[in-house]
């Protein structure tokens, strides 16, 4: 769901609103769908508010978190390093405190690791 604001409403929220509030829309006006013959399939509901009293701050999601991940970028050599950034995807701390790219990272970094170690050898080859 898609929620846009618009005037007052946007004047009051544009920077109170905040990635992992949640928020109560009292009786917003449905936008229309977008245009079927552009191609694409959007089946995503979107909202339109004009008054500020449309919307209510309720409370703060309990298990809205930021991948803890580090991003990696490619050197000059070919090699990966950490830049120091962190990802910014949103996560379900129920479910990991990592996205799900970062997750099957991994899986999968975790995974070499342990073939190189059966192999008894610096690094996996492929056939």
């Amino acid at each position: 769901v898609s929620v846009f604001l618009f005037g007052a409403a946007y004047t009051k929220f544009c920077r109170s609103c905040q990635a992992g509030q949640v928020v109560a829309i009292s009786n917003p006006k449905l936008l229309p769908a977008r245009d079927e013959d552009s191609g694409r399939s959007d089946t995503s509901i979107s909202l339109s508010v004009h008054d500020p009293s449309q919307v209510v701050h309720v409370a703060k999601a309990r298990d809205y978190g930021i991948c803890k991940a580090s991003v990696r970028g490619k050197q000059p050599d070919g090699t990966w390093k950490s830049n120091g950034a962190t990802c910014k995807k949103y996560v379900d701390t129920r479910v990991s405190e990592y996205c799900e790219v970062h997750r099957k990272q991994g899986k999968n970094s975790s995974h070499l690791s342990n073939c190189s170690q059966m192999r008894g050898v610096g690094e996996v080859r492929g056939n």
